[in-house]
């Protein structure tokens, strides 16, 4: 993603309310993880908090699991365990142009607290059916990891 671009994203999202954000996320999350909720995958995620950060767009949200739904927590809640990253590796994450694993390895993605907890995190967004999300949305994706 282009340095520009990264400014563009962080500017929007500092312009968009941060309610608009947290309930299209929470929206999208629960639709996307449907499968994964209904099987219990999530379950240890119930009463804890895994926070993702994408460090170069300034993004930071606190999710746990509550009644069967992941929803996000008020900010400056202590994370059990956070996954930390730049943009570009969370997308490639997303379009599986990459195992997540070598992410991590290459210390791309990061991982810091509850490791197990992370884990199952980062099992569960490695394991989306692809074909929940909207028809376009890899077009959309490739775009954004060609920039």
């Amino acid at each position: 993603m282009l340095p520009g671009l990264r400014q563009l994203s962080r500017l929007g999202l500092m312009l968009v309310p941060h309610v608009a954000q947290r309930l299209a996320t929470e929206l999208v999350l629960n639709r996307v993880l449907k499968s994964a909720l209904q099987r219990g995958d999530l379950s240890p995620l119930d009463g804890r908090v895994a926070a993702v950060s994408i460090t170069d767009l300034d993004w930071y949200w606190p999710i746990s699991l509550s009644h069967g739904r992941l929803c996000f927590v008020v900010l400056g809640t202590p994370a059990d365990v956070t996954i930390q990253g730049k943009s570009p590796a969370f997308l490639r994450l997303l379009a599986r142009n990459v195992d997540p694993d070598t992410l991590f390895f290459h210390r791309e993605l990061i991982i810091q607290g509850d490791t197990e907890l992370g884990l199952v995190v980062k099992n569960t967004l490695d394991g989306v059916d692809l074909q929940t999300l909207p028809a376009n949305w890899a077009e959309h994706l490739a775009r954004a990891l060609a920039l």
